[in-house]
């Protein structure tokens, strides 16, 4: 799936580099807003001494988190072709009875997205969404040989946007729903500690939420870029 993920991009980008006018490279970072699915406690069927005594499904609250990377923009007057690279930290918490158990993951995200610059310095985009994900963590969970934590390392997602432009800065806002499930997975906490002993994370889509502010370091590919450097924020293809 990774091999192929990879290919994907780099047959877009040569397509896409072959008639683009004008290209522009950048970077960008801010905050990520995730949402994941329920920590299934187990009670009676959990051990002794667990806290509740009964089942109880514990929903995560969402943290903030960040991530920070890269972007090429192959410019085609009204419309644009935006792939980028971007390392992404995610953080969620489960109040837990006794203790708050953190959950962590990182990832490497591929974006493949197709803009139009709707007016102004505003422009809309839509595309898919690679995680190529390096680490996943419960705090709390007791990992053990016989029954490790397996999950997918790459997820599909798609990412929907809208970004405002003003020169070389902008502001990015998007949304992106994870295609891929997350299964279902037994957890084995620890007791004395968080109240839960047993338990499961449930199946769910992931999602987050994600601003972030950009800069254009550099751009080339001809005249028609100069002319457009030039020209105020009103013009539509200033972007």
């Amino acid at each position: 799936m990774k091999r192929k993920s990879l290919h994907l991009l780099f047959i877009l980008l040569s397509i896409n580099a072959v008639s683009a006018q004008d290209f522009t490279f950048g970077i960008k970072g801010g905050l990520n807003f995730n949402s994941i699915g329920e920590l299934y406690h187990y009670g009676p069927r959990g051990g002794n001494g667990v806290i509740p005594s009964e089942d109880t499904y514990y929903t995560a609250d969402k943290a903030s988190s960040y991530h920070f990377g890269g972007y090429l923009k192959l410019n085609f007057d009204y419309f644009y072709f935006s792939p980028e690279v971007v390392y992404t930290s995610l953080t969620s918490n489960y109040e837990l009875a006794l203790e708050t158990s953190e959950w962590t993951q990182s990832n490497i995200d591929i974006g493949l997205f197709f803009g139009y610059r709707v007016f102004g310095p505003v422009a809309v985009y839509l595309g898919p969404s690679i995680s190529m994900i390096n680490d996943r963590q419960l705090e709390g969970n007791e990992e053990k040989a016989s029954t490790p934590w397996t999950y997918e390392k790459t997820n599909l997602g798609v990412g929907a946007g809208l970004t405002f432009q003003y020169n070389r800065f902008g502001i990015d806002a998007r949304y992106v729903y994870g295609m891929t499930k997350v299964e279902h997975v037994e957890i084995d906490m620890v007791r004395a500690k968080y109240g839960t002993n047993r338990g499961a994370m449930l199946e769910y889509n992931p999602s987050q939420f994600i601003i972030s502010a950009t800069i254009d370091l550099f751009s080339f590919g001809g005249e028609k870029k100069k002319r457009r450097s030039n020209s105020s924020w009103n013009d539509h293809r200033n972007l």
